[in-house]
């Protein structure tokens, strides 16, 4: 079990362009949630276990974020992170989650020195 906190994982982004980047992607894959480094021109730095897991093995390291996503995620995550890249203010989103049945999931998108952050949660669906 790996508790990582925002905190953390924004000291670890900011170092990511010292980091190589393999290195941040084992360290990644140690993490329970699904997190993905994202540079300003939309590339994915690094993504861990989890997030492949969550968000499809297209999401690699050297893709484009949104062209790796389900079409579910790809516009409304595409648009939160320019959001967050442009303002430098953070954003958490709830979207359909494309591999998780009836489930959503929960994005935090942080601002980083040179891109942003992606840390994700599931949220079940509820039935009233």
């Amino acid at each position: 079990f790996v508790l990582a906190s925002i905190d953390f994982m924004q000291a670890l982004a900011s170092q990511a362009p010292r980091v190589e980047a393999a290195g941040l992607e084992d360290v990644l894959d140690a993490l329970d949630e699904p997190v993905v480094l994202v540079a300003p021109d939309g590339m994915i730095v690094a993504a861990g276990r989890a997030a492949r897991a969550w968000l499809g093995d297209s999401v690699r390291r050297g893709a484009v974020l949104t062209d790796a996503l389900d079409p579910v995620l790809a516009g409304p995550l595409g648009q939160v992170v320019a959001r967050v890249d442009t303002s430098g203010l953070r954003e958490t989103v709830h979207l359909p989650a494309p591999h998780a049945g009836r489930n959503r999931v929960t994005l935090t998108v942080e601002p980083q020195r040179g891109g942003v952050l992606i840390v994700g949660r599931t949220a079940a669906a509820e039935f009233g």
